[in-house]
């Protein structure tokens, strides 16, 4: 998703070059600022209030993105203005797409069944254990271990801006970096 979002950028951005003039080169700082806004979207944000200034942020440089293109295209209806007006949309429709795939939660009845699937397990097996009168200590404690990561395994993919496996940006900072310097 993320490489996607930034292949959509970097198109956008070499496309506003071809339009040129001023309105080109706006178009081209904007995206410059809209790829920052989207790497801060996936790297800081912690709180709902982050989210909500984030995509306050990202909503108001679409909107001033959209209103070049779209006066572009009025002025010069050409196959270049409306390839642009298409890698914006497609742009925008990428970092809708990546705020529902951060607000998506495994439901809560599912992480409570297997809760209990794993409680149920290890008591089953000390009931096995207990049954046979043997102590498989070693055995315990590694199905134990192993239980217990899948679970924290499971609960921190289900945060993926927030644990040990989070959403790289990298892909939007190689894009931003391949603008050049800023002008």
């Amino acid at each position: 998703m993320v490489l996607a979002e930034a292949n959509a950028i970097g198109t956008a951005w070499l496309r506003a070059e071809v339009i040129g003039g001023e309105e080109g080169e706006r178009m081209q700082r904007l995206l410059a600022d809209y790829a920052e806004v989207r790497i801060q979207v996936y790297r800081d944000i912690r709180t709902r209030a982050d989210g909500d200034r984030l995509d306050a942020e990202t909503a108001k440089l679409q909107g001033e993105l959209w209103g070049i293109a779209a006066g572009v295209a009025r002025a010069n209806p050409t196959a270049v203005t409306g390839l642009m007006l298409s890698a914006l949309n497609e742009m925008f429709d990428l970092a809708t797409t990546q705020k529902r795939f951060f607000a998506e939660r495994v439901p809560a009845h599912i992480l409570r069944l297997l809760l209990w699937t794993s409680i149920l397990a290890v008591g089953a097996l000390g009931y096995t254990f207990g049954v046979n009168g043997s102590r498989q200590a070693v055995m315990s404690v590694l199905l134990l271990v192993l239980w217990s990561s899948s679970l924290v395994l499971i609960v921190d993919i289900n945060r993926p801006r927030q644990g040990a496996v989070t959403v790289s940006h990298a892909p939007i900072e190689w894009t931003l970096e391949s603008f050049g310097p800023r002008r």
